[in-house]
């Protein structure tokens, strides 16, 4: 999935290709991200009930192995 920071529903995005393993690329990145990414960049992954899992602004939310997150800039 292709998305940009400036579509509202980005974390919604993230939070539907986290546990199904799909990579997912946010283009145009300005200077700064989004705060609700932090997890995710610093890779907080915890097991929840013996699943790896990270929580995306208010929800936890299970994670593949096999997804892969992708930042592109103008710059």
């Amino acid at each position: 999935m292709v998305t940009k920071l400036s579509n509202p529903k980005f974390l919604k995005i993230i939070e539907v290709c986290l546990p199904a393993g799909n990579p997912v690329m946010i283009e145009n990145i300005e200077e700064k991200l989004d705060p609700s990414l932090e997890p995710l960049l610093q890779k907080n992954i915890v097991k929840v009930s013996g699943q790896d899992s990270i929580k995306l602004g208010d929800t936890w939310t299970a994670i593949n192995p096999d997804f892969k997150f992708f930042i592109t800039t103008k710059l």
